[in-house]
């Protein structure tokens, strides 16, 4: 496999050599000036090697490649320079932490052997830190296990919490560090010492005694504890120790992350909307950090939030995620935590059930209140995983959406990505060949509440839908063989499930059909603008 390499240089012309005469040898990649070098970096790193020129505009190459060892680490700095200048290299050496420092002129062969040296060290380099991350990983992984046996409330919260690290991590554009992430897997690692009643009213949100408060906030200390016996994890002993601590200059900057995690997940966990939960954090501001603040703001603009709930095995629905194994009555498993529900799975629940009974109430994640819809990202996401069938049958596909539309619309995404889901997949089920299109289309606007209505369609060039079965076709019961579906199924057939979804949008839906010619799905939605 063939290395990247980065080149910045502001003289295209020396760019352009080095792309002609290198680009067999390794994954080249030029950028004119230090701006585009750091721009190329975010898109197209990591790098194996990064070779610099010295003297450049704005910022030089020592500085340049500086913020090159703050972004990427592990890459191996050269400078490339026509100023052999003592001073210059040894600031290069002691700022940039160069590799090497080569003086212009320099022949392809020089210049290919540093880089080759370069990209020895940088293997040496991180096959060590991959060694020491699988260490340190699997003897995590272990504690984590125990964990999730010990207390499965508390595994639930850690993994939300992780989660919700990484969300706020990418919305300020910062890598999650090794120490952080193990921080986030480890942060409820003292709860194996608590109660799993205590974990349990916790994830419900119940009310606490003043002295189960005093308990629960003991684990940091003792996670802490635990996790300082392992080498080398003493900073993330310190993450997970100050984790309950309002936010102060000395804090580390990992403990600000878990702290607004956990928080917010708390919050969550009492039956808060995820705005409510903002708002209510926004009343105690001085408690967290400023920048993730912010950046959880934006994570809850661009992603939308999760609610915590405990339902029974009739309450499940698609798209819930698991937060606890589901375990027979008989005490077997049928189904492991974290894993997200689809009709499938639903379907085969219920036939357990009601031979066997199932373990109530069933902790799971489910989708949260409005949030920001993407009809295009969403469109574009389910066209991923139709792309084969697309391929083998010749289908065509077409998406159109009305150029009045706002571009910031908000709605209960999830619920709205479902109805597709389930709409396009039964179009490429029965189509063969042809074109499968949705077009979107805004049909009327309520001025009182900025909500709209939304008209999507959904049409495919199958084998249609004979007149008699499509008054049935929304129907629970629709089946050849009404004898052979339990209860639980009845309610779990896709399009039913896409009627109850559209009902619950406040809109409607309707088909029409013409045997041998195709099938068009017309459904209403109630959307809000901003």
């Amino acid at each position: 496999m063939l290395h990247k390499i980065l080149f910045v240089d502001d003289d295209q012309k020396i760019l352009d050599s080095f792309n002609a005469l290198l680009r067999k040898r390794y994954l080249v990649v030029t950028a004119q000036g230090p701006e585009q070098g750091l721009d190329s970096l975010h898109k197209y790193g990591p790098f194996s090697v990064v070779v610099s020129d010295l003297k450049m505009p704005k910022i030089d190459g020592i500085q340049f490649l500086s913020k090159v060892r703050h972004i990427y680490p592990d890459a191996v700095r050269i400078i490339l320079t026509g100023f052999a200048d003592a001073e210059v290299a040894i600031k290069a050496l002691n700022e940039g932490s160069i590799f090497r420092f080569l003086t212009k002129p320099c022949s392809v062969d020089t210049l290919s052997a540093a880089i080759d040296t370069g990209i020895k060290q940088y293997q040496i380099v991180t096959a060590e830190r991959d060694i020491l991350q699988k260490t340190l990983r699997g003897s995590v992984r272990v504690l984590i296990e125990a964990l999730s046996l010990a207390n499965p409330a508390a595994y639930g919260r850690t993994r939300r919490v992780r989660m919700l690290v990484h969300n706020l991590a990418k919305a300020i554009g910062q890598p999650v560090s090794l120490e952080l992430d193990l921080a986030s897997m480890l942060s409820h690692i003292g709860c194996m010492s608590l109660p799993r009643k205590l974990l349990r009213d916790i994830s419900a949100g119940r009310e606490l005694s003043q002295n189960d408060i005093r308990l629960y906030n003991t684990h940091p200390l003792i996670g802490a504890g635990f996790i300082e016996q392992i080498p080398r994890l003493k900073p993330v002993a310190t993450i997970v120790a100050e984790q309950n601590e309002d936010f102060h200059e000395h804090q580390s900057e990992g403990a600000q992350f878990i702290k607004i995690s956990v928080d917010y997940d708390l919050l969550i966990s009492k039956g808060l909307p995820p705005y409510d939960a903002y708002g209510e954090m926004l009343t105690h501001k001085n408690c967290y950090s400023p920048i993730l603040l912010d950046a959880l703001e934006k994570c809850l603009a661009e992603e939308g939030g999760y609610a915590l709930k405990f339902v029974t095995v009739e309450e499940l629905e698609v798209g819930m995620v698991l937060e606890e194994n589901i375990i027979s009555n008989t005490g077997f498993l049928l189904v492991k935590k974290c894993t997200t529900l689809d009709e499938t799975i639903l379907n085969a629940i219920g036939k357990i059930f009601e031979t066997f009974g199932i373990v109530e109430p069933i902790a799971v994640i489910m989708p949260s209140q409005d949030t920001r819809i993407d009809l295009s990202g969403a469109i574009d996401s389910l066209l991923l995983l139709f792309k084969q069938q697309m391929a083998t049958k010749c289908i065509d596909f077409h998406f159109e959406i009305d150029k009045f539309l706002p571009k910031n619309i908000t709605g209960k995404a999830f619920y709205i990505k479902q109805i597709l889901f389930n709409l396009i997949s039964n179009a490429f089920k029965f189509s063969e060949t042809g074109q499968i299109s949705v077009c979107v289309s805004k049909i009327s606007n309520n001025s009182s509440n900025s909500s709209m209505k939304l008209l999507v369609v959904v049409s495919d060039s199958g084998p249609g839908i004979q007149d008699e079965n499509i008054a049935k076709i929304f129907s629970d019961i629709y089946s050849k063989d009404d004898a052979k579906i339990s209860r639980f199924q009845k309610k779990r057939l896709g399009l039913p499930t896409v009627k109850t979804l559209v009902n619950l949008l406040n809109g409607s839906i309707c088909i029409n059909s013409n045997s041998g010619i195709g099938t068009d799905v017309y459904f209403t939605v109630d959307v809000f603008s901003h």
